[in-house]
């Protein structure tokens, strides 16, 4: 009788499991299904056909390859009614759908794919694939091939990276010396410090030539550092900063990390150290300017000799209260209620808000949050009722993630170990 009636449990786990699965699956489906592909593309200023551009990208990384390439298809079509392709190109989306595979792990496929396309940004994907594989003598080869110094430059520093963060440092820094453009080379070493491979960021910056250049990718790795809650190390590199501006900010950011731990005494030291820092700067608009982007908290508290508050500051803060108040009274007014658990009330304000932008806007503060908490098949049904076709694949965007983590909990693990998704 036990064993029976271990059985029966056991069955309805597993039927109860498939059932949500299974509502997963048919809430994908409607949302590709609704996708406004084309009239996102028609309506999306420049950088935000990224928007779309990750949507492909992001059917190809679920497994949806055949809705991915029809989607495809669809911005395409919408890129040359806009004339913003070249005939000559092959679909823009392909590159998409190649990542998306490199992701699902999906890799000779993906490089396959991009091969076959005539873009020149191709060889680049197919380099940053074959280097987040670890197939780095292929994507040094493939790089030779690069005709254009800039195109060569560039796919250095992908190899570069990608060796700094699997650990092999010293062969990032011969590729890294290879570069000849400056921006990309300072672009390669705050890159690096991005994905946490900051002692080996740090490595690479004797390899800027221009002392003062190299403070830019010093504040990235400081504030690397910050985030992971290692502050010591942050202020040594913050110690090699020389720009006259990006040094107290720094401290300032520091001491704020020092104070949050309790450490008010090395709080103290630095904040007061930053003013110091503020105070040698010559120019004095850029010295007003520097003084009053400091952390106010820290300077109000005590921990710091209050500063003579400007006329400049002041203004620009009042200045700054009185416009955005309008503004931003009815995401307040649409949180406000979402909190309160005042779902049907947020909406309707939503709806009632003039002008599409702002109207859409309050949509996505909704479906968000609702995502968030969990309600899923809500939050597409007001993704459904957002004006914007671009806002509207944006929310699309967010649950087919959520949804597809559910169904295959590596996923996500899939995608930020890929680090082809910036």
């Amino acid at each position: 009788m036990k064993e029976l009636t271990a059985s029966l449990i056991h069955a309805s786990l597993i039927s109860g499991a498939s059932a949500l699965a299974q509502n997963e699956e048919d809430e994908i489906r409607l949302l590709i299904a609704r996708a406004p592909v084309a009239q996102a593309t028609a309506e999306a200023e420049e950088m935000e056909l990224l928007i779309v551009w990750h949507w492909v990208m992001a059917l190809a990384y679920t497994g949806h390859t055949k809705e991915a390439f029809a989607a495809a298809a669809k911005f395409r079509q919408a890129l040359k009614i806009r004339e913003l392709t070249d005939e000559d190109e092959e679909d823009e989306g392909h590159e998409a759908i190649a990542l998306g595979l490199a992701i699902a792990g999906k890799v000779d496929d993906a490089l396959s794919l991009l091969r076959r396309a005539k873009n020149r940004s191709s060889q680049s994907y197919i380099i940053e694939i074959l280097a987040t594989d670890g197939r780095f003598s292929e994507a040094l080869n493939e790089t030779r091939k690069a005709e254009n110094v800039s195109d060569k430059d560039y796919n250095l520093k992908l190899i570069a990276q990608e060796l700094a963060a699997s650990g092999e440092i010293k062969q990032a820094l011969e590729i890294a010396s290879e570069i000849k453009n400056k921006n990309i080379l300072l672009e390669l070493v705050s890159d690096t410090a991005s994905i946490c491979a900051r002692e080996n960021a740090l490595a690479m910056v004797d390899l800027i030539e221009n002392e003062a250049d190299r403070s830019w990718p010093l504040l990235d790795i400081a504030e690397s550092f910050i985030e992971a809650d290692r502050l010591d190390e942050a202020l040594e590199t913050a110690r090699k900063i020389k720009h006259e501006c990006l040094l107290p900010n720094t401290l300032a950011k520091i001491a704020a990390g020092f104070a949050g731990k309790g450490n008010n005494d090395a709080a103290s030291k630095l904040l007061n150290e930053a003013v110091e820092a503020v105070g040698r700067i010559p120019d004095e608009k850029k010295r007003e300017r520097i003084l009053s982007s400091l952390n106010p908290e820290p300077a109000g508290s005590g921990l710091i000799d209050e500063p003579p508050a400007s006329a400049y500051s002041l203004e620009n803060k009042a200045a700054f209260g009185r416009g955005d108040r309008i503004e931003t009274d009815f995401r307040s007014c649409v949180e406000g209620l979402l909190k309160a658990g005042k779902i049907d009330d947020a909406l309707t304000v939503a709806q009632n808000i003039e002008g599409q932008v702002d109207r859409s806007e309050a949509f996505v503060i909704a479906a968000e949050f609702l995502l968030h908490s969990g309600s899923y098949k809500r939050a597409r049904l007001i993704a459904d009722r957002c004006p914007s076709p671009l806002f509207r694949i944006y929310l699309y965007f967010q649950i087919l993630n959520v949804l597809s983590f559910r169904l295959d909990p590596q996923l996500r693990k899939k995608i930020k170990n890929s680090r082809l998704i910036n």
